[in-house]
């Protein structure tokens, strides 16, 4: 998550599943990737780290984005989700 990304909506909150912590350190960890930290061995402390911020809940992988009890759709404003990789 860029640092500018995570400035502007800190705020608001922002959480981490399984499958995201996940694909940042498969993706950053790869030594191709355009100014990766380095293998995940040294992305996994830049994420704990990350997540250790007090506005950060870990979203557990039982969670669903149709349970309404925990994601709130209708407040998410129009034309801000335009694709599923924004989910």
């Amino acid at each position: 998550m860029s640092a500018a990304l995570l400035d502007v909506n800190v705020a608001n909150g922002w959480a981490t599943c399984p499958l995201t912590q996940n694909a940042v350190l498969r993706i950053l960890g790869q030594p191709r990737y355009p100014n990766s930290p380095g293998p995940p061995a040294v992305v996994a402390p830049l994420v704990a780290e990350l997540i250790s911020h007090p506005q950060h809940p870990f979203w557990p992988d039982s969670l669903s984005l149709l349970d309404q009890s925990h994601v709130d759709a209708p407040r998410w404003p129009a034309g801000e989700l335009r694709s599923p990789p924004q989910l």
